[in-house]
């Protein structure tokens, strides 16, 4: 079918209608309590925590040793109740939330909640004032004062150092006078207060560099060297400590190389370079790359290979980097060998080292690492990232890290949005797999950090390899199935949704005798950093995936050259299918989605539209928030009456249509302990997309979610035509979704709303924040067999003058 120009369309169509969201939801009771015993239980935990906490400092002080100006206590939260957020983060009038612990089951039920706040000592009074109030006095409702707060306590503890480990787990595998590596989350900026407690920190024992410093919004984080026993003077000694958390080298993915000198003739016969002012750059941040490889040289020139972690830029180590250059370059190069024709690249790349295992330097924050190479990546014109590097830990559980959130930070770009990058999930390793499992095996391998960056592309591994040339083999996947290499956000539990799409990953061979192996011809070929004897190696996993995620990522941009990377990323994610492998996975489309995402790219539809499928690519700007009586209130939504080829859809009549539609944004990040299991305290503000039912009028549509427009006639929203649904899609900042109906059906649903949701620049004092979203919203309708392109094309040249 032949190709057609996507219809850009920018911010053309879009009308700005002055907005108030429409809370709905279920809000949890607290529950209730006996007032004087619960005023009673309370009173004598807190007592007792104090005090405890009074007994340590004193001896601290004796001993001329640092003194924290507070206390840290741990507020055990009745699991059935909500988490008394306002009334623990109470700011200069008690105490500082630091952290939420939410221990959930496998279906996302909370077993148990604490917090962790931090008190300073001229509040000690604070909470025997509230329970005094709770004992002695009512509200209007006739209910005690502080009830939400009271009645959701179980107890009060002195806080250990283990509290305030985000994994607790990590605190006990920690052996005795031996020093390791950790990240202190401080929750304070301010230069003065950081530099005394610098100073503290020296007068610890603790190791650190004070260059070697991360800052976000709220949060400072640092990178300290120490021992356990240390440690545990952390809430003692230390003000304003957020948490800790181990911090883990993270582990390249790494296959076996078996190669051939001929393949490498061969392939270099049929490759075209084809580069021009539109070409796009793709940068591989990673271990360094051999340039000198023939097929890599005219696309990676010197000056175009960097480090952040020495000043041997062209120095490479091992053959990962190599590889992924091969990959994001060519694709997976035993596939160009079948094919006959030329294969013309369009795009080139840069280098960016992070990391080098045989000249390790003192650690530094890995957040601020990446955040250095995508700005060095940047600075060579490179807008496309691409790192295959993961924390090699198994705690991870889909909110936010110092290294995701950096990303997070990096991608926005002060409010630009103009760098796109791209994440592997991190590998399950062969030995981790039972034949016949695999399924059940990846679902417990969670995906890696800094993979919970809700800006970059995640990318998991499917596979289409399934021929074993050895005797006795047979594949461990089925063709078109999730490669065992690939990891799964299961056990997340909601708290992130990744990945985000899957690409070719390789697969495992299956032997009776010898057990699962990594086999040759079910592995891509790509360039190796070992020339001239071995010139090509072979490459598997996430890795894989994600360099292949990349070249797709240029080659939208080059066929595309006006599109922004909010839009690339869109059209990757927009093109993506579900296999019917993935479909059989489960029946809940929340597990196929923590297993693959939105499917398998289509890279055709990615880059253009067709005969039978037209697409509409609108960029645009909205600004979510303005300045209220006594806060931040909503501000507007975005409306879109589209042209439609309505004549010609209601001529189809029965005929099978499908409406997609994703919208793609960047959010600037808040990381905090207390924020990370509430993405409205993580992101900056959220947007979220819905299209007109089918007899709805305008008006009706537009007061469905604007509370600034009712109506008397209220309409009911049609949830169950969306094949993901708004909950779940809602949870990233790519979301896609789609239905299908008849094509009569589909002539009156031409208009989509893109509207505002919370975050935590709501809470803000606007004057200090960006408060303006950039987004891309793609919308496709495609028909099962009459051509409608032209009648789209039409329908838009008769409202506005735009070049289809």
């Amino acid at each position: 079918m032949a190709k057609r120009t996507h219809i850009f369309l920018g911010s053309e169509l879009a009308e700005a209608i002055d907005f108030s969201l429409n809370q709905t939801g279920y809000s949890k009771p607290v529950r209730e309590c006996n007032v004087s015993e619960q005023a009673a239980k309370m009173r004598t935990a807190y007592n007792s925590a104090i005090e405890q906490a009074k007994s340590e400092i004193s001896r601290r002080i004796g001993k001329g040793l640092p003194v924290a100006k507070g206390y840290y206590l741990d507020v055990n939260i009745d699991k059935d109740s909500p988490m008394p957020y306002a009334q623990l983060d109470a700011s200069n009038k008690g105490p500082r939330l630091m952290q939420v612990k939410l221990d959930k089951d496998d279906n996302g039920k909370i077993k148990a909640q604490s917090a962790t706040v931090y008190l300073p000592n001229n509040h000690e009074d604070w909470l025997i004032g509230k329970i005094d109030k709770y004992e002695t006095q009512k509200t209007i409702s006739n209910q005690p004062k502080n009830k939400p707060l009271i009645n959701a306590m179980d107890g009060i503890e002195i806080a250990a150092v283990r509290q305030l480990f985000s994994h607790p787990a990590e605190y006990d595998e920690l052996l005795p006078n031996v020093d390791y590596e950790f990240e202190i989350w401080i929750d304070n900026t301010s230069d003065e207060a950081l530099r005394d407690l610098f100073n503290d920190i020296d007068r610890m024992g603790l190791t650190f560099e004070r260059d070697n410093i991360l800052k976000f919004d709220l949060v400072t984080i640092i990178l300290v060297i120490g021992t356990k026993e240390t440690l545990d003077d952390i809430p003692f000694a230390l003000n304003d400590i957020e948490a800790v958390r181990r911090y883990y080298n993270p582990a390249d993915m790494v296959s076996s190389n078996e190669e051939n000198r001929e393949w490498a003739k061969l392939v270099d016969g049929n490759i075209v370079a084809n580069l021009d002012e539109n070409s796009p750059r793709i940068s591989i941040i990673d271990r360094g790359i051999n340039r000198e490889h023939p097929l890599l040289k005219k696309y990676l020139p010197k000056n175009r290979c960097k480090s952040v972690i020495d000043n041997q830029p062209l120095f490479f180590e091992g053959t990962h980097g190599t590889g992924m250059a091969g990959l994001s370059l060519f694709g997976d190069l035993a596939e160009q060998l079948r094919n006959t024709g030329k294969l013309e690249v369009n795009h080139d790349l840069s280098s960016v080292k992070l990391q080098n295992p045989k000249n390790p330097n003192p650690p530094k924050l890995w957040g601020k690492l990446t955040i250095d190479a995508i700005n060095e990546s940047d600075a060579m014109g490179a807008k496309i990232n691409c790192m295959a590097m993961t924390e090699d830990k198994e705690y991870a559980n889909g909110t936010p890290t110092s290294w995701s959130a950096a990303i997070d930070e990096a991608l926005y770009n002060g409010g630009e949005c103009d760098r796109l990058m791209v994440l592997s999930t991190g590998n399950t390793k062969p030995e981790d797999i039972r034949h016949g499992h695999y399924i059940d095996d990846i679902n417990g391998k969670a995906i890696q950090t800094p993979c919970e960056a809700l800006n970059a592309i995640v990318v998991g591994a499917y596979t289409q390899k399934v021929q074993c040339q050895r005797k006795g083999y047979m594949p461990e996947a089925p063709i078109n199935g999730i490669s065992p290499f690939s990891r799964t956000s299961m056990l997340w539990r909601g708290n992130n949704a990744k990945p985000d799409i899957v690409m070719e990953g390789g697969n495992l061979g299956y032997h009776a005798i010898l057990e699962d192996s990594v086999m040759p011809e079910l592995s891509l070929i790509t360039t190796s950093s070992d020339i001239p004897q071995e010139p090509l190696q072979y490459f598997n996993a996430t890795s894989a995936s994600s360099a292949l995620a990349a070249r797709l990522a240029a080659r939208i941009k080059y066929a595309n050259p006006q599109l922004s990377m909010l839009s690339v990323r869109a059209l990757m994610i927009h093109s993506a299918e579900w296999t019917d492998e993935m479909r059989n996975i489960d029946h809940r489309n929340s597990v196929i989605m923590a297993y693959c995402g939105y499917g398998v790219p289509n890279e055709r539809a990615a880059i253009a539209s067709d005969d039978t499928s037209a697409t509409f690519i609108f960029e645009n700007e909205l600004i979510p928030y303005q300045v209220g009586k006594d806060s931040n209130v909503y501000n507007e939504m975005h409306f879109y009456d589209l042209p439609w080829p309505k004549d010609l859809l209601i001529g189809m009549s029965a005929e099978d249509v499908r409406l997609k539609v994703t919208l793609s944004y960047y959010i600037q990040p808040s990381p905090t302990q207390k924020g990370n299991y509430n993405k409205y305290r993580y992101q900056s503000a959220g947007l979220a997309f819905d299209v007109k039912t089918v007899n709805e009028s305008r008006e009706q549509f537009i007061a469905r979610h604007n509370s600034n427009h009712p109506v008397e006639d209220k309409s009911t929203n049609d949830t169950d035509r969306w094949m993901i649904g708004q909950q779940l899609r809602s949870v990233g900042t790519v979301q896609s979704d789609w239905f299908e109906c008849s094509a009569a059906d589909l002539a009156t649903c031409n208009e989509i709303a893109v509207y505002p949701t919370s975050g935590w620049w709501k809470y803000r004092k606007l004057d200090n924040v960006d408060n303006r979203i950039k987004y891309s919203l793609v919308v496709s309708i495609t028909s099962s067999e009459t051509p409608v392109y032209d009648a789209v094309a039409n329908a838009i040249r008769q409202q506005v003058q735009v070049k289809v």
